[in-house]
Order: structure tokens, then C-alpha cells, then sequence
């Protein structure tokens, strides 16, 4: 995981929001990405987390995959960020409309959500 790859977290409130706001609008593009201008860290993620749990994620190269292959939980977490893991490789930027908004998601909203999971467990 380079240390510039970042996540586009925006919370479902602001997400329908914005989608309900482009039906108003002419559009002079057809694509939208509807996230925020102010990203979150994938190190700033795994931090969080790695506080909430009793495990230490660390993010693996392709190389040292290769090294030490994973383990049974290691591959189980893997499949599951499988969609996701495009996005911890990678730092992405998007044009931005609301320079001035502030950060939808901070570092306290992180912890918040983590320790939601963490205390309710992931949906079934």
C-alpha cells in the first residue's frame, strides 16, 4: 500500500444529497463522482482499527505474499476487501465543486464507525 492511497468516504446522508441535487441540474458532463474533496488516509483507516481490535492489520506487498502466503483468516479478509483493494494501491483525485465544505468524514467519524462495527459485529 503506497502511503498517498486514499479513500473517498462519504456518509450516506451526504451521498443522497448530492445524487437528489443532480436531478435538479443541467449537467454539462454525464459523470459524476459524488465523494468528497477532502480524503481519508488508507493509513489513517488501518490505525483506526487496528486500535479497535485485538489483530494489527498491516498491508501486504505483492511480495511478501509471495514470501509468507496467507494464512486462512488472512485470505478470509482479503476476499471480503477484495472490492476495495484497487482503492488501498492507489491515491485518486477528483475535481472538486464545494472547495470550501469541510470534511464530511474525519478522523472522529472513523473511530465512531469502526467501533460501531466492532461493537455490532458485520451484518449477516
Amino acid at each position: 500500500m503506497p502511503r498517498q492511497a486514499n479513500l473517498h468516504l462519504t456518509p450516506i446522508d451526504t451521498t443522497v444529497s448530492r445524487l437528489l441535487s443532480l436531478t435538479v441540474r443541467d449537467r454539462e458532463s454525464p459523470i459524476r463522482h459524488v465523494v468528497n474533496g477532502v480524503t481519508v488516509p488508507v493509513r489513517d483507516l488501518f490505525d483506526v482499527i487496528n486500535a479497535r481490535l485485538p489483530i494489527e492489520l498491516v498491508p501486504a506487498t505483492p511480495e511478501k505474499i509471495g514470501d509468507r502466503p496467507f494464512n486462512r483468516f488472512e485470505a478470509v479478509l482479503n476476499m471480503r476487501a477484495q472490492y476495495t483493494s484497487t482503492y488501498f494501491r492507489h491515491h485518486y483525485d477528483f475535481a472538486w465543486q464545494e472547495a470550501t465544505a469541510p470534511p464530511a468524514v474525519t478522523s472522529a467519524v472513523l473511530d465512531r464507525l469502526v467501533s460501531w462495527y466492532v461493537r455490532e459485529g458485520l451484518p449477516e
